[in-house]
């Protein structure tokens, strides 16, 4: 089944990915007609609210807000116990605030586990150790913000959507990525985004999470580099595209790559540590020595 929409063309935003390719195709937006597949079928009777529609409905709250709960009940303890390991016992040094955007451009924070060391002087990071980095490879430094989904949807003030925090969506924004999207993107790629971002609502999860090709970029719009400037354009054109094809089966497919691309993420972790391991325990021969 395929089908026309109105904004981001899907070519624009596979980038080369497998799994955004197959996201495409699940859809019914690839070039050539394709059956719909079991999930798709499945997902298409459960709710076939798409759009503006999907993004307003009770079935999306619900849907995100216990999903949500469930995924702190299973990531909250583990990523708790990590960070008190990565603090050495210190409580008060476990979680960390970050200021992020609403869909209305307005301040709140979210909480992180803390798994990486303060800035040096050039504004650099590192991770603490191993298991701070596989805390990051995994994502669970964010799995608090799980909780706060829950909690955010849990309140029916009535309020738009965009006031809310999500599960799936446009990825949640700082104000330093909001000066950056300024200061290299077109202004009218940066009017359709900020337009999308309010009518969704910012999300953990977005299109971009599931890409092997995701890049940190500089703060510093005078030092960045050209790659650096496609990568920001290509995550706003997937954040996009995401809100003008919203469904549930989109939120089940961007769920699903994400647990697909995280276990290949701690697989390659895993592989890489065993080399590690295993040059280490080769002996060394001095040359010189044996001559």
């Amino acid at each position: 089944m395929s089908r026309e929409r109105v904004g981001i063309h899907p070519d624009e935003i596979i980038g080369g990915d497998p799994r955004l390719g197959r996201i495409v195709e699940m859809l019914g937006l690839g070039e050539e007609e394709e059956e719909l597949t079991a999930l798709a079928k499945i997902a298409q009777a459960i709710c076939p609210l798409e759009g503006e529609e999907y993004l307003r409905s009770e079935f999306r709250r619900g849907f995100h807000r216990y999903t949500a709960c469930c995924l702190a009940v299973f990531c909250i303890p583990p990523a708790y116990a990590a960070g008190m390991i990565i603090a050495k016992g210190k409580e008060d040094d476990v979680f960390y605030d970050r200021l992020v955007l609403d869909g209305k451009l307005e301040e709140f924070k979210i909480r992180k586990v803390r798994s990486l060391s303060e800035p040096d002087e050039e504004g650099n990071q590192a991770p603490l150790g191993f298991l701070a980095r596989l805390l990051r490879t995994l994502g669970l430094d964010e799995a608090y913000q799980f909780l706060q989904v829950f909690e955010s949807l849990g309140e029916k003030d009535g309020s738009e959507p965009g006031m809310k925090m999500w599960l799936v969506g446009p990825r949640v924004i700082a104000p330093e990525d909001k000066n950056l999207i300024e200061a290299v993107a077109l202004p009218e790629l940066i009017q359709q985004f900020v337009e999308t971002y309010e009518s969704s609502g910012p999300a953990i999860i977005n299109l971009n999470s599931i890409t092997k090709n995701r890049k940190a970029c500089s703060a510093d719009p005078a030092t960045i580099t050209p790659e650096e400037v496609e990568a920001i354009v290509l995550r706003m054109e997937r954040d996009i595209f995401s809100v003008q094809n919203a469904s549930f089966l989109l939120d089940l497919l961007v769920l699903g790559g994400t647990l697909d691309y995280l276990a290949e993420q701690v697989a390659n972790q895993v592989e890489g540590l065993v080399q590690k391991q295993i040059i280490d325990r080769i002996p060394r021969v001095n040359l010189t020595d044996s001559l």
